[in-house]
C-alpha cells in the first residue's frame, strides 16, 4: 500500500528522483510485486536504489510463474544491511557488537542501495 503523495507507480519511472513510500511498515504494505508482462525477460540482478530501509530490516526475493509464486526462485529473509564489522573491530559495549551491522547513524552516510545477485539467469513472469 503506497502513500498518496508517493505512489508505487513512481517505481515504474526510470528517474531516480521519483520515490514511492508505503503508508506503514506492515509486511502487506511493504511488499512489491513486479510483473514484466511475460517470462521472456532474463533477470540476474535485483537492486533497490536510494532506499531508507532501517538497519534491522530484512528482505526476501522470490520469482515464480504465478503472482506470489516462488517456484523458480525462493530466497530466505536476508538482512538489508549485512554485517560489516568483525567482533574484534568493535568494543564489547557497542550496541551492534553481536550483529556487526552499521548503526542507524552510520547508515545515513552510506550509499543506499540494496543489491541482490540471484546467482543464475531467471526467466519468471513475477
Amino acid at each position: 500500500m503506497a502513500s498518496g503523495s508517493a505512489p508505487l507507480a513512481n517505481l515504474q519511472q526510470r528517474l531516480l528522483p521519483k520515490v514511492a513510500r508505503s503508508v506503514d511498515l506492515l509486511v502487506i504494505s511493504t511488499r512489491l510485486d513486479i510483473d514484466p508482462g511475460s517470462a521472456s525477460i532474463i533477470v540476474r540482478f535485483v537492486a533497490l536504489a536510494r532506499h531508507n530501509i532501517t538497519t534491522s530490516a530484512t528482505y526476501c526475493i522470490t520469482a515464480g510463474t504465478t503472482l506470489g509464486g516462488f517456484d523458480l526462485y525462493d530466497r530466505i529473509a536476508l538482512p538489508v544491511w549485512p554485517a560489516v564489522y568483525l567482533p574484534e573491530d568493535l568494543e564489547w559495549e557497542d550496541d551492534n557488537w553481536w550483529e556487526g551491522q552499521i548503526t542507524a547513524a552510520e547508515a545515513e552516510s552510506y550509499p543506499t542501495a540494496l543489491e541482490h545477485d540471484v546467482a543464475s539467469n531467471v526467466r519468471a513472469r513475477y
